[in-house]
């Protein structure tokens, strides 16, 4: 009974704290879209049969049938959608990190406290941003959950019952880590490993089962993944590898590598001295608590740090050796089994430093020492998720803005965002919503339904100063993807890093009816003009129709004036948020224009707009529409205090 009492402890213990942990860092993950690598893999998965799913690909060369198979159970539900697939990668990484606290405290001299910092290490791993983040790297999150599943069961101690079925259980569990993730195989060995270090009593025969049990799964991603090329040792960048998986291993000390090297130190030598004397105090401090166990072998922390180093390097080797990566640009996210075992490692040394004959002292120094360890990366998962939330709301304005049967050109969409300064000295830090082959028309397919709904094009010369860094989405835009839009939106860009999608206007051709409001020059005639407020933003709106050429480089003012005729805000520039020049528009073509004043002040306002000619610095002649000249060759539409 106090043993099934305590288990249950450890179980909670580690539970809590990995749950919390995941819903204080990743709950903005719920309310994203489909993004990225997920579009493709969604709307593969729509599209094949469950069957297939087991003998063919995804569209990036992918073997995880077992992945898939989950999403098309969901499918069948009804529920292929973003929340749903968002909060099992948040539920299969807080369980994760439930399953490596209890396996850390199996043995522990205090083990609900090895158990909750085991988890907090683990669920606070900063590389595991993407892996939980995307949708499409639920592979990752389950293949760990079957490997930590299938060591736990297996390593149960001698009072459990039916521990001939739990082995059988743990090879199943071991085989269905290879299909969930192609470097889940190195389950087979680690499992094989905590037969020897962990199980009591130790029985060096299971590891050959562990071992046989990954061959089905190898021959499987040898049979079907492309070319068997998953495994190939070609093209790895070696150097490279092996200081991301130390910076992965010694996570809590990187960030002072990266410090170093604002002061002159080589990034990549500081983390290598820095994180290979983490280590070994880890190491020493776990081997100074090494005990001898009833059958002879070493016990207390020890082995659990060997354990979790093993860990680390099996989950790490396939792919650091497998693939070429661009460490400053890939996300990191092929590192997130091995985090299992930092978590491990890092448990096993300040366990083994918390006890001792000043025990309390110890304690307080374990405690200090892991809250120092966990704080940099709590801020880098805190912050990168802040990203993916405010770059996943411009997403969903993007789908929702492409609700007709023309397409809906998306001017601006982030392809990637880069943070102004870097916590580690390696791997991508920021996010990446929108890389190729993403676009907007698949976005906006995987979660309407609609095809040809949208196109994304980039323009960067309208971004403003920014203290961060934005690579956009799509080709270089061009007039011609202008005409062809039904409407034209533009991601807003901020300094404080919020991004909001805004209506620009759009281009329409044919004749229009009516009696213009006003004519401008020889050639320019406005149509009608509308000014809304809402808070302290007043938009602009104004239809214009070119009935003659335009010569030189004209563009358009529009200047917000309070009651006084006082300048208090100016939105000039060339029409559609600068992005269609006059000069470019054709004979015939009636253009809608948007343009917004932030921080409006309250009171009565006008905005008085018109065009003129920055090289002369003239603006064009301006009547009514009874031909009388306007003053300041400016038309005015007033703004009403409320908006009205």
């Amino acid at each position: 009974m106090a043993e099934g009492t305590g288990r249950r402890g450890v179980v909670l213990a580690a539970a809590l704290t990995a749950f919390a942990f995941t819903a204080a860092l990743y709950r903005h993950a719920v309310g994203l879209p489909f993004y990225s690598d997920d579009l493709l893999q969604i709307l593969w998965v729509r599209a094949t049969p469950a069957l297939d799913c087991w003998r063919s690909v995804s569209p990036y060369g992918d073997y995880r049938p077992l992945q898939f198979s989950l999403w098309k159970a969901l499918q069948v539900l009804g529920i292929l959608e973003p929340a749903p697939v968002h909060a099992l990668n948040l539920l299969a990484h807080a369980l994760c990190g439930t399953l490596v606290g209890a396996l850390a405290a199996r043995h522990a001299e205090r083990p609900v406290a090895v158990a909750a910092l085991a988890a907090a290490l683990f669920a606070a791993f900063p590389f595991a941003v993407d892996a939980v983040a995307w949708a499409s790297s639920f592979s990752y999150p389950l293949a760990l959950a079957l490997a930590l599943g299938g060591v736990l069961v297996g390593t149960s101690g001698p009072q459990s019952p039916c521990r001939s079925a739990r082995y059988g259980a743990s090879l199943v569990l071991v085989a269905l880590a290879g299909f969930a993730h192609e470097a889940g195989v190195a389950v087979g060995p680690a499992a094989a490993l905590s037969a020897l270090l962990l199980a009591r009593p130790r029985k060096p025969w299971r590891a050959m089962g562990y071992l046989a049990a990954s061959v089905l799964p190898l021959a499987c991603i040898l049979r079907f993944s492309p070319a068997g090329t998953a495994y190939s040792l070609a093209g790895a960048n070696w150097g490279d590898s092996a200081m991301v998986a130390l910076q992965a291993l010694a996570y809590p000390v990187a960030p002072a590598a990266q410090w170093a090297s604002r002061g002159g130190l080589d990034a990549r030598a500081a983390m290598a001295l820095m994180g290979l004397a983490a280590v070994a105090a880890l190491a020493a401090c776990a081997h100074r608590r090494m005990a001898v166990a009833g059958d002879g072998k070493p016990a207390g922390p020890w082995p659990l740090f060997v354990f979790g180093l093993a860990w680390a390097i099996l989950w790490s080797a396939i792919p650091l050796a497998t693939q070429r990566f661009d460490w400053l640009r890939d996300p990191p996210r092929v590192l997130y089994p091995s985090a299992a075992g930092t978590a491990m490692v890092w448990t096993a040394g300040l366990a083994g430093l918390a006890v001792g004959r000043r025990a309390a002292l110890c304690l307080a120094v374990a405690a200090v020492v892991t809250c120092a360890a966990l704080v940099p990366a709590v801020v880098f998962v805190w912050r990168a998720m802040g990203l993916y939330a405010r770059a996943g709301d411009v997403l969903w304005q993007a789908i929702g803005a492409a609700d007709g049967p023309s397409p809906v050109l998306l001017v601006n969409l982030p392809g990637r965002i880069t943070t102004p300064t870097r916590v580690y000295p390696l791997g991508h830090e920021g996010v990446i919503p929108m890389p190729p082959p993403s676009n907007a028309d698949l976005l906006v397919q995987v979660h309407t339904g609609r095809a040809g709904a949208a196109l994304e094009r980039a323009a960067g010369a309208i971004l403003p100063p920014l203290p961060y860094g934005v690579e956009l989405a799509g080709l270089p835009l061009a007039a011609d993807d202008i005409r062809a839009a039904a409407r034209v939106m533009v991601t807003a860009y901020r300094a404080d890093g919020t991004m909001a999608l805004q209506e620009a206007g759009a281009v329409f051709r044919g004749d229009t009816t009516g009696a213009p409001l006003a004519q401008l020059g020889d050639a320019l005639l406005l149509l009608s003009a509308d000014c809304h407020r809402n808070g302290d933003r007043i938009t602009l709106t104004t239809t214009w129709r070119l009935k003659g050429d335009v010569g030189g480089t004209p563009t358009v003012f529009a200047h917000l004036l309070d009651a006084s005729g006082r300048l208090v805000a100016q939105a000039d520039g060339d029409p559609i948020r600068g992005l269609y020049p006059l000069a470019q528009w054709d004979v015939g073509e009636t253009v809608r224009d948007v343009r917004v004043f932030d921080g409006a002040p309250p009171g009565l306002l006008t905005v008085a707009f018109g065009v003129w000619n920055p090289m002369a610095g003239t603006r064009w002649p301006t009547a009514d529409e009874n031909g009388a000249r306007l003053t300041d060759d400016a038309v005015r539409c007033p703004v009403a205090p409320r908006g009205e």
